[in-house]
């Protein structure tokens, strides 16, 4: 875990990477655990800060370090309203640094929104 950058951004809220759109997660389990299944609850806004009901999302990640995936497939699976998602399978097998994914189609715009995360 020493090449994790020093400055790297392991907030649970952020904007994507083209500004489309703003997000953030809340884990159903705190802290996050290592070889646990995981859900979280997702939220999303529009750049002008309007909940987004009906967007498409896919989730993936892994550890930028060792060059290797999630060992499972999230996947968005209830749109709860207000803007919130349900996401559930996410996995992390090993501490270390991991990044999430969450690809979004929404109003016409698609954007990238990445979560960092270190576990221990």
């Amino acid at each position: 875990m020493n090449d994790i950058p020093v400055d790297l951004d392991i907030t649970t809220t952020r904007k994507s990477e083209q500004g489309f759109f703003s997000g953030a997660y809340t884990p159903k389990l705190n802290p996050l655990r290592i070889n646990q299944i995981h859900a979280w609850t997702f939220h999303l806004e529009s750049a002008d800060g309007q909940p987004l009901q009906a967007a498409q999302i896919t989730v993936d990640g892994g550890m930028p370090q060792h060059g290797h995936g999630l060992p499972t497939s999230p996947q968005v699976t209830a749109a709860l309203g207000k803007g919130d998602y349900l996401v559930e399978a996410l996995k992390f097998q090993m501490p270390g640094w991991w990044a999430v994914n969450f690809h979004i189609t929404a109003g016409g715009k698609t954007d990238t929104l990445t979560f960092n995360l270190i576990l221990r």
